[in-house]
């Protein structure tokens, strides 16, 4: 679904130091910001997936099922100021029906929301729009998002995004002792809504087009090994323990560490094995066909 964390860019560092410093002084660090981004991919992926279409009709419709909450209503009512005035600005109409691609549209979506956002340094691409449909022709692509759909859409899910992301970014920076927002203040943050914590919480990241694991899962599991390297330098256990093999003494920073995890994490399904979970629907791992998602530590 997702491609490399470079092609994700709905919120930019500048903007996100803005948006938390409107609360008092405080960053972002990259790793949450990365996560936050790779959330705002994969929850416009979820919309457009419930809606089955790119009427705006129909994405309000996807998002109440995705987000059936105070947020989720407070974001569509930012989206239909966005419309209105959009439509006072063009002339309104109906388009005719279309076959629905998802991969198309969610695509076409991300760049054309990317482009939109007022939290990103970017603007509208048509070089790499005209690739997509190019590449997407040539993959046997249904049916290309005619532009009279596309565009009001854009604008829409722009709008939700960034009403999301705004309250996310108020509730990461309330911690009044912190002068840098983490992924752990990210998750937090999250977690005070129930359906964007399920969300957030089964989030996959993919590097080069591989699936290396859940965000959450790499950030934890690189600082379960940081801090087992301190205990095993540290007195009196270092003077029982052997040196550290893998992965060397070459890995000290945290890219380095995000580096070497993306050649030895993984993400693996298992069957029933765990059917006792709950489904993902209500926070779990199981899914329908009864795939067990597990991290691979």
């Amino acid at each position: 679904m997702a491609g490399s964390f470079e092609s994700r860019c709905y919120i930019s560092s500048r903007s996100a130091d803005v948006i938390l410093s409107d609360v008092r002084p405080i960053k972002l660090k990259l790793e949450a910001l990365r996560s936050i981004n790779v959330f705002l991919d994969d929850f416009l992926h979820k919309i457009l997936n419930a809606a089955g279409s790119l009427s705006t009709d129909s994405l309000k419709a996807g998002l109440n099922k995705i987000l059936p909450t105070a947020l989720g209503k407070e974001a569509v009512l930012e989206a239909e100021l966005e419309l209105k005035a959009y439509w006072e600005r063009n002339t309104p109409h109906t388009p005719a029906k279309q076959e629905f691609d998802l991969q198309w549209s969610f695509e076409l979506l991300r760049l054309k929301c990317e482009a939109y956002s007022t939290m990103n340094d970017g603007d509208e691409d048509l070089e790499a729009e005209k690739r997509l449909n190019k590449r997407m022709i040539n993959a046997g692509g249904s049916s290309s998002p005619h532009n009279s759909l596309a565009a009001p859409a854009a604008l829409y899910l722009t709008a939700i995004l960034e009403h999301v992301l705004s309250n996310v970014g108020r509730v990461a920076s309330r911690d009044s002792t912190r002068t840098v927002a983490t992924v752990h203040n990210l998750f937090v943050a999250l977690c005070e809504d129930s359906s964007m914590y399920s969300m957030f919480k089964g989030m996959k990241e993919q590097r080069d087009g591989i699936t290396i694991g859940l965000v959450l899962d790499l950030v934890m599991f690189r600082e379960d090994l940081k801090l087992c390297r301190t205990l095993d330098n540290t007195a009196p256990l270092s003077s029982a323990t052997l040196q550290g093999i893998s992965p060397g003494p070459c890995v000290q920073t945290d890219d380095d560490w995000d580096t070497w995890l993306a050649t030895a994490f993984g993400t693996e399904y298992h069957p029933s094995c765990s059917c006792a979970m709950l489904l993902q629907n209500q926070g779990g791992v199981v899914d329908a066909n009864l795939k067990v998602m597990v991290s691979v530590r």
